[in-house]
């Protein structure tokens, strides 16, 4: 296997899972490139909103980022096209005869430190947590044509 599409699919599969059944794709963050990505859509949603200073959220105020709202629309593109919304992307693309033709319809971001990650400079304060800093949630659902 050469893509992480392809192994997270054998592993949905061998676990029992039913091709019609997937909703969501969990994944870890901990690479720079997306690191960066969820930095800047964090940073253009603050400036949106008019906030300071940006916070990678903690899970219970987690940021939802929807692919029908406008005012979501580029930090919703930026983070799936990350390397982790590449494949999540890659995997409904590679294995649509078998999942259906489905699609990403939200990306939750947070993190599981309590009260979330300030944001200074550009960079949140990794040196001072340890282990998982950012989760991403890919809500997925069917693709419907708009008429």
């Amino acid at each position: 296997m050469v893509y992480w599409s392809d192994a997270a699919y054998l592993q949905y599969m061998l676990a029992g899972g039913h091709p019609s059944t997937i909703r969501m794709v969990a994944r870890i963050v901990q690479n720079e490139a997306s690191i960066k990505a969820v930095i800047q859509a964090l940073r253009d949603t603050a400036r949106k909103e008019n906030c300071a200073m940006p916070t990678i959220p903690d899970f219970r105020n987690k940021r939802v980022y929807r692919v029908e709202s406008r005012d979501d629309i580029n930090e919703f593109n930026a983070l799936l096209g990350t390397p982790h919304g590449r494949g999540v992307a890659n995997l409904l693309l590679t294995h649509r005869a078998v999942l259906g033709v489905k699609r990403v319809t939200r990306i939750h971001v947070w993190t599981k430190e309590q009260g979330g990650i300030p944001v200074r400079n550009g960079y949140a304060d990794f040196e001072n947590i340890g282990g998982d800093y950012i989760n991403l949630l890919f809500e997925i659902a069917p693709y419907r044509r708009e008429r």
